[in-house]
């Protein structure tokens, strides 16, 4: 859970960075520090997902459930 977290933190973070220029009536950040910016959104991204997924995987139990078309 601590790893999504810091990858929704990042990711927002990046985000504000990225729109503070056109929402805000600020200038666009230079070349550069777009590109740095999609790059730290996407790493950001990516660990929130790694994180979810960790998640998702643990509270996932281990018992099996078997369909058959059998009458009891």
């Amino acid at each position: 859970m601590c790893l999504s977290t810091v990858g929704l933190a990042i990711a927002t973070v990046a985000t504000w960075y990225l729109m503070k220029g056109p929402f805000l009536g600020a200038g666009l950040p230079p070349v550069e520090g777009i590109m740095t910016g999609v790059i730290v959104f996407v790493t950001g991204l990516l660990l929130l997902r790694s994180g979810l997924n960790a998640v998702i995987h643990e509270s996932e139990s281990n018992d099996r459930v078997i369909i058959s078309n059998k009458k009891v």
